[in-house]
């Protein structure tokens, strides 16, 4: 998924870049956008997963 997702953004990027003046750049950056929110929600839901990980080790060992 996060591979995916960064070969979006290289592809995203590379359209606002062409298609600067164009209805286009509106909808390529709008879907960026998007994107960034995907990564950030990839990311919450990895640390949160790290963090009871981290709690079922605690309580196991004690």
């Amino acid at each position: 998924v996060v591979i995916y997702l960064g070969n979006m953004m290289v592809l995203f990027v590379g359209l606002i870049l062409i298609s600067v003046g164009l209805e286009i750049g509106q909808v390529v950056r709008e879907v960026y956008v998007e994107a960034i929110k995907a990564y950030l929600v990839i990311g919450d839901m990895a640390q949160n997963t790290a963090i009871s990980i981290n709690s079922a080790l605690k309580s196991d060992s004690g």
